[in-house]
C-alpha cells in the first residue's frame, strides 16, 4: 500500500486556498510540509488533534461521502454540513485528474486532483445525497480503480464540495471495479438533479449532440468546454411568432436540455484542447455543432452557474462533417450568394494602419481573414455576391472592397473575374461598415442605374422616413441581365439587436432591440423596390443580406405579407428542413435571408446556407483570441481555409433562369388613310398608342417615303404640314416599322387627297384580322386601300383614338 501523511502537529494549519477558476493552483498540503520543515506552527479554532487516518477498511472515524455532501432535502445553500472540518473518507477513485502529459506531449496540471465515490455497498441510495467527492491532492499518484483512504478538510469552492488540505492519503488496493455509473437522460426537470449527483459517475442514456461552444460564457477556447443536448435547439422567434405559447416553450426547452462537457484540463486559454478524440482540436480535427456523442461517461462537476461532466470516456462523431462547397441544384445556371465578411477592414490599404476601429488587429491577422474569405468565395463560385460588414471607406484603390476584389480575382480564371458595383452617389452612410455587391461581367450585365436606399430617398409615413440610415446601413440595389431576362438584387444589413434604439418595451417580446427600426426599414425597402428604382421594366427582385431578424419576426413577415417568398423556408427550394445561418447562446437561427418576389420565385431551384461558420468555434477565425477574450498564446487554430471565415453562414441561391423568347410588338393597325383637306393643314398622328409589347420592351419607330417636311419620331409621332405640292402628288404611301430591339413589325399609311375638288368615295379600311396585326418581317409592309376619306373611315380613325384638329377652318388628323 502506498501512503503519505503530514506530521499530526500540523493538522491545524488552515491558510486560504487560492483557486484559479476551477481548481486550486497552490496545493496546500505541500505548503504544510514546507512549513513543518521550517518549524512554523499554526493554530485554528478547530480541534488541534486531527482524526487518525486509521487502517484501510476500518470504519471507525470514517465519514461517508453522503454525510460530507449533505442531504439536499435539509440544506438551503448547498454547503456541506461538515464544511471546515477535517475528516477521513475511504472510497474508490473514479477519475484521475492529477498532473499528467497530454497527447501532444505538453505537461498539464489538469485538475490537480481526483474524484472518489463510495463503493456500492456503502451508498445510501437516497436521491437527495451525492456519493461522489473531489479530492484536491497530488500527494500520491492514484489511478481509477484504486481504493484510497484520505484525510483532508471539507471546503466549498465555486459551488463544489471537496477535500482540500489533504495531509494523509493511502492507496489501500487497486484494480477495483468502478461504482456503477448512473444513467442520465436529457432534458432534466431541474438542476437539483445534477446537484445530488455532484462528484458521481454518470453515463449518457441517449445520443447526445454538440449544441454550443460558449458553455457558461467561457467556452471551448477558454476552458475546453462544449455543450451537449438531446437535440439541436433553435431561437424561439425563428420557429414561432414572438410572445406565442410555442415560442415560450421553445425558450424553456433548452434550459433543461444542456450539459457542459469539459476536456479534463482546468487551464484557461489552453494551447492544446484534447477534444474531439484526445489527439487535439485543430483546423484538421474540428468539432462542429451537430456532431454527436454516442458514448459519454465521467463525473459531475460544478462550474459557475452550470454543471458539467468531466469525461473519463467519450466518443465525438463527426456527424456533420465539413463540405467543400455549398449545395446548389444541378439545373441552376446562375448562382447568387450573400456573405457577411465579419468586419473586413484593410488598414490603410497599403499593408499598414493596423489595428483599425474593427476587424483584424494586425496585418498578419488581416491576411488570414482575407485568405479565408477568398477560399469561401472561390468555393461558392457565385456569379453575383452581396457582401456585408465591409469597411465603409469608399470604392477607391485603397478601399476594403477593392482589396477583396483583387484578392478574389487572383484565384479566378480571366473570364470568371469579378467587378464591383459602384453607386453613382457613393452615399453609403456614416456607419463604420457598409454593404457591397460583386458580379461577373462575363456572366451578367449591369442594366439600369445603380441605386442606394438611404434616408434621403426613403419612402415615408406620418412618423418620418421608413428607412433610417442612422440605424440601418444603406442598401445597394442593382439590376442585371442574364439570358435575356432582367433581375434586380438588393443587398441589405439592417440594425443589430445589440444596442438600444429607445423603443417602447424594447426587446420584451423576444425580438431583441430595435425591432421597430428593422421593421420600418423592411417596409421602406419593399415600397422602394416596388417603384422599380433602377429604371428597368422588371419586377423580378431578390432581397438578400443580414436582416438581423429571425424568421418569424416582424421584418421578415413584412416581406412575406408583401408577396415575397422566404426561399430558405420554401419546401420547393430549401436545402434543409430547418434552416439556420447563425448560432447564439446554444440556439440556431436564420438572420441571413433570401426573399424572392413573385416574378423571380419560379426561377429559384435551390436556396440554403452553407454551414462553414455558424457551427464552427471562433477559435478557427482570423482573430488571435478565444471567444472575445484576448490571450497571449499563438493562434494555432486558424487556417487559410473557408471554415469560420465569418460568424454568419453565407447563403447560396441557385437560379434556373430561362432563356428569354422575345415576343414581337403587337400593332393595332398596319394600313390606314390620312385625309388632307387643304393646303397648310397640320398633321400629327401618334402611332405609339396603337402598339404594345408583350415583354414590356421599349419600342422604336422608323418610317420611309415620308412626305417632304414630314417626320416620324422614334417615339412614334408622325407630324408635318400639307403643302400644295404634296396635295398635287397624292396619294402617297408612308411605310413604318416598329421594333423592340429584336423583332420588328411593319405596315403603311396612305396619305389621301380630300380637298373639295376631290371625289369623296368612301374607302374600305384594311381588314384588322389580315395584315392589321403587323408583319414581323422588317422588309415587308401592309397594303393600303387608297381612295378618299369617307365617313366610315373617319369613324375607324376615331375608334383608334385619332381626332381632327383644325387650323383656321380646315383640320388635320391628330392622335
Amino acid at each position: 500500500m502506498l501512503g503519505y501523511q503530514v506530521l499530526p502537529t500540523m493538522n491545524a494549519f488552515s491558510p486560504s486556498v487560492l483557486f484559479r477558476h476551477k481548481i486550486p493552483l497552490f496545493q496546500i498540503s505541500r505548503a504544510v510540509v514546507m512549513l513543518t520543515l521550517l518549524g512554523v506552527c499554526a493554530f485554528s479554532a478547530r480541534a488541534a488533534v486531527a482524526p487518525s487516518l486509521g487502517d484501510c477498511g476500518d470504519t471507525s472515524g470514517v465519514e461517508l461521502i453522503s454525510a460530507v455532501q449533505g442531504d439536499l432535502s435539509s440544506m438551503s445553500d448547498d454547503v456541506s454540513p461538515l464544511s471546515g472540518q477535517q475528516v477521513v473518507v475511504e472510497a474508490i477513485v473514479t477519475l484521475d485528474a492529477q498532473p499528467a502529459p497530454l497527447a501532444n506531449g505538453d505537461h498539464s496540471d489538469r485538475y490537480n486532483g481526483f474524484w472518489i465515490q463510495e463503493e456500492m455497498s456503502d451508498q445510501d441510495e437516497l436521491s437527495t445525497t451525492s456519493e461522489g467527492l473531489f479530492v484536491s491532492s497530488t500527494l500520491v499518484d492514484v489511478d481509477a480503480g484504486d481504493r484510497v483512504r484520505v484525510r483532508g478538510v471539507v471546503s466549498e469552492s465555486n459551488g463544489v464540495t471537496q477535500l482540500t488540505q489533504v495531509d494523509a492519503l493511502e492507496v489501500c488496493d487497486s484494480g477495483n471495479s468502478l461504482p456503477t455509473a448512473l444513467k442520465i437522460r436529457l432534458p432534466v426537470e431541474n438542476d437539483d438533479r445534477f446537484e445530488s449527483l455532484e462528484g458521481m459517475r454518470i453515463q449518457n442514456q441517449q445520443l447526445l449532440v454538440v449544441a454550443d461552444f460558449y458553455g457558461a460564457g467561457y467556452g471551448l477556447g477558454n476552458y475546453g468546454q462544449i455543450v451537449v443536448s438531446s437535440r439541436l435547439h433553435f431561437q424561439p422567434t425563428d420557429v414561432a411568432r414572438p410572445e406565442s405559447v410555442e415560442a415560450q416553450q421553445v425558450a424553456a426547452d433548452y434550459e433543461q436540455d444542456r450539459l457542459l462537457v469539459d476536456d479534463g484540463v482546468a487551464a484557461s486559454y489552453p494551447s492544446f484542447i484534447p477534444f474531439p478524440d484526445n489527439m487535439g482540436y485543430g483546423p484538421d480535427n474540428p468539432i462542429r455543432i451537430g456532431d454527436t456523442l454516442n458514448t459519454l461517461s465521467g463525473v459531475v462537476h460544478h462550474f459557475g452557474d452550470d454543471y458539467l461532466i468531466v469525461p473519463g470516456k467519450y466518443a465525438i462523431v463527426a456527424t456533420e462533417p465539413r463540405s467543400a462547397k455549398p449545395v446548389v441544384a444541378d439545373d441552376a445556371n446562375l448562382v447568387v450568394a450573400s456573405m457577411n465578411v465579419l468586419n473586413y477592414f484593410n488598414g490603410d490599404g497599403q499593408g499598414g494602419g493596423f489595428p483599425t476601429a474593427r476587424g483584424a488587429a494586425t496585418e498578419a491577422a488581416f491576411q488570414m481573414q482575407s485568405d479565408k474569405i477568398v477560399a469561401a468565395m472561390t468555393a461558392m463560385d457565385a456569379d453575383i455576391v452581396g457582401l456585408m460588414e465591409l469597411e465603409n471607406d469608399g470604392f477607391g484603390a485603397d478601399s476594403a472592397i477593392q482589396h477583396l476584389l483583387d484578392a478574389v480575382n487572383q484565384d479566378q480564371e480571366t473570364d470568371q473575374e469579378y467587378s464591383f458595383v459602384v453607386p453613382e452617389s457613393n452615399a453609403m452612410g456614416t456607419d463604420a461598415i457598409q454593404v457591397g455587391l460583386l458580379y461577373r461581367p462575363a456572366v451578367v450585365s449591369l442594366v439600369g442605374t445603380t441605386q442606394v436606399l438611404n434616408s434621403e430617398n426613403s419612402p415615408s409615413d406620418d412618423d418620418g422616413v421608413l428607412f433610417n440610415d442612422q440605424r440601418n446601413r444603406p442598401a445597394i440595389v442593382q439590376s442585371f441581365e442574364f439570358n435575356g431576362q432582367t433581375l434586380t438584387v438588393a443587398v441589405n444589413h439592417l440594425k443589430s439587436k445589440g444596442s438600444s434604439c429607445g423603443e417602447p418595451n424594447e426587446g420584451a417580446d423576444g425580438q431583441g432591440n430595435c425591432n421597430v427600426q428593422r421593421t420600418r426599414a423592411a417596409q421602406g425597402l419593399i415600397q422602394y423596390l416596388a417603384g422599380r428604382p433602377t429604371g428597368v421594366n422588371s419586377d423580378a427582385v431578390l432581397v438578400i443580406g443580414d436582416l438581423n431578424a429571425y424568421s418569424q419576426e416582424d421584418p421578415v413577415l413584412a416581406f412575406e405579407q408583401a408577396g415575397y417568398t422566404n426561399l430558405k423556408h420554401s419546401s420547393d427550394t430549401a436545402t434543409e428542413e430547418q434552416p439556420f445561418s447563425y448560432s447564439f447562446s446554444g440556439r440556431l437561427g436564420s438572420l441571413d435571408h433570401v426573399l424572392a418576389s413573385a416574378d423571380l420565385e419560379p426561377w429559384v431551384v435551390s436556396a440554403g446556407a452553407w454551414h462553414i461558420n455558424s457551427v464552427e468555434d471562433p477559435l478557427m477565425d482570423y482573430q488571435t483570441e478565444a471567444n472575445g477574450h484576448r490571450f497571449n498564446s499563438v493562434d494555432n487554430y486558424a487556417s487559410p481555409d473557408a471554415y469560420r471565415s465569418s460568424d454568419h453562414d453565407p447563403v447560396v441561391i441557385g437560379l434556373a433562369v430561362p432563356e428569354r423568347v422575345n415576343q414581337a410588338p403587337v400593332a393595332g393597325l398596319s394600313a390606314a388613310n390620312i385625309g388632307i383637306t387643304s393646303a397648310g393643314q397640320d398633321v400629327r398622328v401618334d402611332l405609339s398608342s396603337h402598339f404594345s409589347d408583350p415583354d414590356g420592351d421599349a419600342l422604336t419607330f422608323t418610317a420611309s417615303s415620308v412626305p417632304a417636311g414630314w417626320a416620324l419620331s422614334s417615339a412614334g409621332v408622325l407630324s408635318g404640314t400639307a403643302s400644295q405640292q404634296l396635295i398635287d402628288s397624292l396619294p402617297a404611301i408612308v411605310s413604318w416599322s416598329v421594333t423592340d430591339g429584336q423583332a420588328t413589325v411593319s405596315g403603311s399609311l396612305t396619305v389621301v387627297n380630300q380637298t373639295a375638288s376631290t371625289p369623296t368615295d368612301p374607302v374600305t379600311p384594311t381588314d384588322p384580322d389580315g395584315n392589321g396585326s403587323g408583319d414581323s418581317d422588317a422588309n415587308s409592309s401592309g397594303g393600303s386601300s387608297g381612295g378618299a376619306l369617307g365617313l366610315e373611315w373617319l369613324a375607324m380613325l376615331a375608334a383608334l383614338g385619332w381626332v381632327i384638329r383644325r387650323r383656321k377652318s380646315l383640320g388635320g388628323l391628330s392622335g
